[in-house]
């Protein structure tokens, strides 16, 4: 299990990878995304503001997840298979 240090780490590499992401893939707008989730915001609301549908939205986050999961894992070389 992670302690407080690691689990701050792996918060702060990830928010470096959604920005990252976002530089990458401006269209997709995954930095939103990101904001919009910690806001608690639905994502029918989230959809709303980015102009886009609910089904959208819903595949970006899975996107985003994958891909942060993906580089954050990678970058300290933990296997997700």
């Amino acid at each position: 299990m992670l302690d407080e240090i690691e689990l701050n780490d792996l918060l702060v590499r990830t928010i470096e990878v959604i920005k990252q992401l976002d530089r990458l893939y401006p269209e997709r707008e995954y930095l939103k995304l990101w904001q919009g989730y910690l806001e608690g915001k639905k994502q029918s609301q989230i959809a709303t503001e980015l102009a886009i549908t609910q089904g959208a939205i819903s595949k970006r986050w899975q996107e985003l997840r994958l891909r942060v999961a993906q580089m954050v894992c990678i970058d300290i070389d933990i296997d997700i298979a």
